[in-house]
């Protein structure tokens, strides 16, 4: 099939967040939130003639509309989705979406910078730098995947000088891109708003000053599909894959924090 290539520019709403002290702010995940271990969990399949096994999927075909299960007790099934129930037939399908969502669509982002004096926001002689994340995916689940949606946080530091010398603040900006339908086979584009920092210098220059200095350290992506039974399966993605260990997750929302 070939690729097609939907570019997606949102001017998403974001808000600048400033890290709690002592520890980073968490939005965990509710019930309502279905992540790719829901795909190893097992479950009781009940058959059309009354009898029911507990197992666990391990694929599907759709063309041929059969199901391999790994039984709890042990051993493999393979049976025809006709014999299941009509729940157990729509827990399968919406399984074999949700394979297809967390193992077939492919995520990457990529990170610009303008430092030609995008702004005047710290100091309105000295040049700051916009950074803006461009963030691709990729769908090769063999489905069409409906009102998907990306929340981002960019994570940065901000060095700055204050009445006990210079401090090094932890800082998030954060937002949400609505990214709509990205058919199989297809690609969208999306991109951050974007983050102005005063620029970086090197240290023999600004330590005896009182220069901010602002420093990107990554971004983390959730991205969201909603299901028929109300639930949204969800996505993680961190950029680079350490964030994940001292950046911890900030919902989109909440008051602007100045920075400067």
């Amino acid at each position: 099939m070939k690729t097609l290539m939907a570019i997606i520019i949102v001017q998403a709403m974001a808000t600048l967040v400033p890290m709690a002290s002592g520890g980073h702010p968490e939005n965990g995940t509710s019930e309502n939130i279905i992540t790719e271990s829901t795909l190893r969990e097992f479950h009781v399949f009940h058959g059309t003639d009354g009898k029911a096994v507990k197992g666990r999927i391990k694929a599907y075909n759709p063309d041929t509309e059969t199901v391999t299960i790994i039984k709890e007790s042990g051993g493999a099934r393979k049976v025809g989705l006709d014999v299941l129930s009509k729940a157990d037939q729509a827990c399968v399908r919406e399984w074999h979406l949700l394979h297809g969502f967390f193992t077939k669509v492919h995520i990457h982002s990529s990170v610009r910078i303008n430092s030609n004096g995008v702004g005047t926001e710290f100091l309105i002689w000295r040049p700051d730098k916009e950074i803006v994340y461009d963030i691709t995916l990729e769908n090769r689940s063999d489905y069409d995947l409906h009102d998907l949606t990306i929340d981002y946080c960019i994570h940065y530091e901000l060095d700055r000088p204050g009445n006990r010398g210079r401090t090094t603040e932890q800082r998030a900006k954060c937002g949400t891109l609505a990214i709509g339908t990205l058919a199989d086979g297809n690609k969208a584009q999306a991109e951050t708003q974007p983050l102005v920092l005063p620029k970086e210098y090197p240290y023999e220059y600004y330590k005896d000053n009182e220069l901010p200095m602002g420093k990107v350290k990554g971004i983390r992506l959730r991205i969201y599909l909603p299901l028929d039974s109300g639930k949204k399966a969800m996505r993680e993605f961190p950029s680079p894959d350490v964030l994940m260990k001292y950046r911890k997750w900030i919902a989109p929302s909440g008051p602007l924090a100045p920075i400067n």
